[in-house]
């Protein structure tokens, strides 16, 4: 059986990094520019911080705003310009942060992450043995895609894997042959989809669409702001290697991403593979701070939205269609899980 992981921002909030975009543009706004076309941007995100807060969403209609209102922002080299100001100084911001980690509780670290991944299913309000009826329980196999730009994923999966508590052997007793060996568990290695702090850092949308000003389109730099696309122009596998990887797996585990468009591409390879295999399954963790598992109606209400939100990225597909959608929804199972990867690293 393949688990894979999508792991967001979610996971460095967890642990107690201030990396959210809202953090860092907060700070940006407030950073002195003698940049006119600069000073003009920063003032748009200040009056609006939490409308930029998804700022890979925002710079799509940010280029068709600043020619509607009195800006010196007009090109779209000033658009790209300004673009990368906020990337130079984001990357600036995740490495603070970064540093900020500390690893020394390796065994609570080693621990947390182990029984994140074993017990992935924990709060499934289903019968698992159902969920898990999959050709090869035997062997487990994780991999990871990670969305975040900081290696503090990469770094507590190396501490799991140097603690050797993780169980990859799965051994069965016989009273003749002693401990057997029936099954392996394998870690699997971690694939940052859109580049690190130290390898090309990739910051945009999906696709052209999300890029509202039309006179961009026909710019070929244009493409250095829709992530896949940049992927493709570093000729670095990135594309591929997750294509293979959401093929390869028997169930797809999102911790915390908010599902935004911005990631639409691999929200729909997911979809594919939901369709055409009938044993995939989907579980995203959901986050609510204030969650009360007490009252129903709020458990059905996140669980409708987190599914509506999945299903929405169908739309003007060929998977658009309602058969489609209600197949897939069967398939989408939505926790709030609080325990998992639940450790401090500040």
């Amino acid at each position: 059986m393949n688990v894979l992981f999508f792991i967001g921002n979610g996971f460095d909030l967890n642990v107690g990094l201030k990396t959210q975009f809202e953090n860092v543009l907060s700070l940006y706004a407030e950073e002195t520019s003698v940049d006119p076309v600069i000073i003009s941007f920063k003032r748009s995100i200040s009056q609006k911080i939490k409308t930029w807060s998804n700022f890979e969403e925002k710079i799509g209609t940010y280029s068709d705003e600043m020619e509607k209102k009195e800006t010196p922002i007009e090109t779209f080299l000033d658009y790209g310009n300004c673009n990368l100001d906020f990337i130079r100084f984001l990357k600036d911001c995740l490495i603070k942060e970064e540093k900020k980690a500390n690893y020394a509780d390796t065994r609570n670290i080693a621990e947390s992450f182990k029984s994140s991944l074993l017990n992935f299913t924990k709060h499934l309000e289903i019968d698992q043995n159902v969920f898990f009826d999959i050709k090869d329980k035997t062997t487990v196999k994780y991999s990871y895609m990670c969305f975040n730009y900081t290696s503090v994923f990469n770094n507590c999966l190396d501490i799991l894997k140097e603690s050797k508590i993780f169980p990859l052997d799965k051994i069965r007793k016989s009273a003749f042959l002693g401990k057997v060996i029936v099954g392996r568990n394998d870690l699997g290695n971690v694939l940052h989809i859109h580049g690190t702090l130290e390898n090309n850092m990739i910051l945009g949308v999906n696709d052209i669409k999300q890029i509202q000003n039309l006179d961009f389109h026909n710019i070929e730099k244009i493409n250095t702001y829709i992530k896949p696309n940049v992927n493709d122009l570093l000729e670095n596998r990135r594309n591929a290697d997750a294509i293979k990887l959401i093929g390869d797996a028997d169930v797809y585990c999102v911790f915390g991403m908010s599902i935004g468009k911005t990631d639409k591409k691999w929200w729909i390879e997911i979809c594919k593979q939901l369709i055409d295999n009938s044993e995939k399954q989907l579980i995203i963790y959901a986050y609510e701070k204030d969650f009360d598992n007490a009252i129903p109606a709020y458990t059905l209400e996140i669980k409708e939205f987190f599914k509506i939100t999945f299903l929405n990225h169908l739309k003007y597909s060929e998977l658009d269609k309602d058969e489609i959608k209600e197949k897939i929804s069967k398939k989408i199972h939505v926790v709030v899980d609080k325990d998992m990867f639940n450790f401090k690293l500040t």
